[in-house]
């Protein structure tokens, strides 16, 4: 499909969403083609559906519409292997963090952390900005600032990423939830990949799966809409002083955020953008002694 610019980020997490296990992006500015993959027994009828239902849904930018050519082809079997793993290189997302498929090698280098997460069906690669927000302020807190944490929680892991570059950043114990079942494999076999098992615990479900547990940091890589309904828990699930994490927010979508935060206890931080995406970095206010 020929995609515009504006709507390169939603259509990334709506193509996440329908099942999409694959990426490829070919061409620079303007528009670009994106060819999106997806496993044997797909319906594509039903796909190209929801595809030509969510281009419908976006008004046109000028004169242009948001996608220009759309349409769907099948794959043999060698040819789906050998695609996908050619489109996934490694990404030096920060200073201290790389983010490579796990059949690429990767030169060690002293200080800079690789995560090695397989492409899937669940979300978090490093290539979308709101895992790349999230990522940035991780290497900020644990390494520039140097923060030595026992626990923290991961909610909505997806792949597994920020659970996984916690752990290799220093954390000793973190909790990794999601709802998902696909999702909580992906990132069990993630972990096992990047050899932190026994530091990352991938559990099924959503907070009531840490019972009343309270963390020191938490990351929440979510929508805006299901950060806000559920910012009572989350803040109850911080310590005083508990730093948050915040992200998969759109821009116009960050005050409405972080005043549902706030009137919950928190305090921001400090706010950063990337590209249409916000990520807010708040902490839970002490209460007086």
């Amino acid at each position: 499909m020929e995609v515009a610019p504006w709507v390169w980020d939603p259509l990334i997490c709506f193509l996440w969403e329908m099942g999409s296990c694959g990426l490829e992006i070919k061409g620079e500015g303007g528009f670009q083609e994106v060819i999106a993959y997806w496993p044997e027994g797909a319906d594509p009828v039903a796909i190209m559906r929801e595809l030509e239902s969510w281009k419908g849904g976006w008004g046109d930018h000028g004169s242009l519409p948001p996608i220009l050519d759309l349409k769907l082809e099948s794959l043999d079997e060698g040819r789906w292997i050998r695609t996908p793993r050619g489109t996934f290189e490694p990404i030096q997302v920060t200073r201290h963090v790389v983010v490579s498929p796990p059949w690429k090698r990767i030169k060690s280098r002293s200080g800079v952390e690789v995560l090695r997460i397989k492409p899937g069906q669940a979300f978090g690669t490093g290539i979308h900005e709101t895992t790349r927000l999230c990522l940035h302020w991780l290497d900020r807190l644990l390494k520039g600032k140097k923060l030595h944490l026992e626990e923290a929680l991961d909610l909505g892991t997806g792949t597994g990423i920020l659970a996984i570059a916690m752990a290799k950043l220093g954390v000793k114990r973190v909790w990794a939830l999601d709802t998902d079942p696909v999702a909580v494999k992906e990132a069990r076999d993630n972990t096992r990949r990047n050899r932190v098992e026994c530091q990352v615990v991938v559990l099924r479900g959503s907070l009531e799966r840490v019972r009343e547990k309270r963390f020191p940091m938490m990351v929440a890589n979510l929508t805006a809409q299901l950060l806000r309904e559920m910012s009572r828990e989350i803040v109850g699930r911080l310590c005083e002083g508990g730093i948050l994490v915040l992200s998969g927010i759109l821009k116009e979508e960050a005050e409405d955020t972080r005043k549902s935060f706030e009137e919950e206890g928190m305090v921001q931080m400090a706010m950063r953008g990337l590209g249409e995406w916000t990520s807010l970095l708040m902490e839970r206010r002490r209460e007086p002694a």
